[in-house]
Parts: C-alpha cells; structure tokens; sequence
C-alpha cells in the first residue's frame, strides 16, 4: 500500500502540473502497483483504518510533491526546507507532550543521524523537482522496496515468499 505514492504523484502531475504523461509510462506504473499486489496478495486484503491511513498517507505524500514542484519554481531549497521543518516540528512537538522522556545518549545519537540523512535527502529530492517533472520521479520510489528486502533479509533474516518474490521483481524491473 505504501507505493501507491507514484501513481498519486503521475496523476496529480496530470491534473494540477499539465504533465503529458505517455501510455508507456502509465504502463509501467501500473505494472509496478500490481507487483505492490502480488506482494500484499489482495486475497486476503481487508479494508481497515491501517490501510486507510496508508492510502491517506501516500495521497498527502503525493501532494506535497506537486506542491514543492510548485514552490521550487520561486523559492530555494532552504526556504522550502525550513517552512516544511518548522511545521513538522511544531506538529511533533504538540503530539509528543503528552508522551516526553528524557533520551539516552545512544538515542539522541541516532535521532540526529537519522535527522541529518532525513535534511540530505529533502535536500536531494527538493533539487531533483527543481530539474525534472514529479511523474519522472515518482517511479524511483519503487527501489525503496529493494533496499527494504535487502534490509530485512540481511539484518532481521526474513525470508521472502514466493508472492513476495514475484512482486518484487515486477516492482524492480
């Protein structure tokens, strides 16, 4: 569910950019969501609140890309950066009041690993809009799922099914 984001993301360039985007690539973007369903196996799909939210997500997710499109045509990538991350941390802040611990060393360690890694790709993803169309990006996130197997296999040993298997490779080819 959670790369539904590219097809969100080619039809919000249609709709609000103008883009043309060609049958090919539609093709091959649905081509990879129905390796996203081979991997999810939609036989056993229920529709609840996690797979809602999900979809929310990815919708949300799709239209801040359009937006940053648009903002990128008159702001830098600092402005867009810093107004984003203001909100983010205000937001975050509120929600975390009611659950606050202090932080280990070891933690505040990985939060600003995390956090510097988080500000390089914004950096990276915010200069790529700026020089291309959201619908030629949007099929990249589909390579998450690559480094999400390698992960799971090398550092939690899961072993993949043969649906999974399937799906991935649809997805990475």
């Amino acid at each position: 569910i959670g790369m539904t984001s590219p097809i969100f993301i080619t039809a919000f360039s249609a709709l609000l950019l103008q883009e043309v985007i060609g049958y090919k690539k539609w093709g091959l973007i649905i081509l990879g969501y129905i390796g996203v369903l081979i991997i999810i196996k939609p036989t056993d799909f229920i529709l609840n609140v996690a797979i809602i939210s999900a979809l929310l997500a990815n919708l949300l997710a799709a239209m801040c890309t359009i937006i940053i499109k648009k903002l990128s045509k008159q702001d830098s990538v600092i402005t867009i950066m810093l107004y984003g991350n203001i909100g983010i941390f205000v937001a975050s802040f509120i929600a975390s009041l009611t659950q606050w611990y202090s932080l280990t060393l070891s933690e505040l360690g990985s939060l600003s690993l995390m956090g510097a890694f988080g500000l390089l790709t914004q950096v990276c993803s915010i200069n790529a809009l700026k020089l291309t169309t959201p619908s030629f990006i949007a099929p990249f996130e589909y390579s998450r799922l690559l480094f999400a197997i390698l992960i799971g296999f090398f550092i939690f040993h899961e072993m993949l099914e043969r649906s999974t298997l399937l799906g991935a490779s649809i997805v990475i080819t």
